[in-house]
């Protein structure tokens, strides 16, 4: 094996590992989600912190996050390379709508919850949505990558 072959393979095993990395986060996410709104009597305001919209939008993106996670993983390698443009699409989709919603769950809760468990149960949902909104980051930098290398191999004629 050459070197650029064992860079190449890494990058495909990065991925997968931030993929199996990504389903995990997103059952959580799922389940913590639904723990959300079945317990709403945690939340003071849980219309404020919560809209309608965001919660059905978190739902929706999880689930497709986790399904195409759960795709990628399962198909070989040569499937995976199909399946990377739509994930990378969604990828980039996921990290702005997370990186937003973070930021308002930290503004909403910094204005509108006064008790400390509500404001460390706002955190730690904050938190959570920050990583994923990096995770996202980091799989398209890792898929970046991927497509450098694999268009700068040298062709032998």
């Amino acid at each position: 094996m050459t070197v650029k072959s064992i860079i190449s393979l890494g990058l495909k095993a990065n991925l997968t590992v931030l993929a199996y990395i990504q389903c995990i986060l997103a059952i959580f996410e799922i389940w913590g989600a639904n723990w959300i709104v079945s317990n709403k009597e945690y939340f003071h305001d849980f219309k404020v912190l919560f809209p309608f919209w965001i919660t059905i939008s978190h739902f929706a993106l999880q689930t497709l996050l986790l399904l195409i996670c759960v795709k990628y993983v399962s198909e070989s390698l040569s499937a995976r390379n199909i399946l990377l443009v739509p994930w990378t699409l969604i990828q980039i989709i996921a990290a702005i709508f997370f990186a937003s919603i973070s930021i308002f769950y930290i503004y909403q809760g910094s204005r509108y919850v006064l008790d400390n468990r509500t404001l460390i149960l706002i955190g730690i949902i904050a938190i959570f949505t920050l990583f994923q909104s990096v995770l996202s980051i980091n799989i398209l930098v890792a898929a970046y990558a991927y497509y450098n290398k694999k268009e700068s191999k040298p062709k032998n004629e």
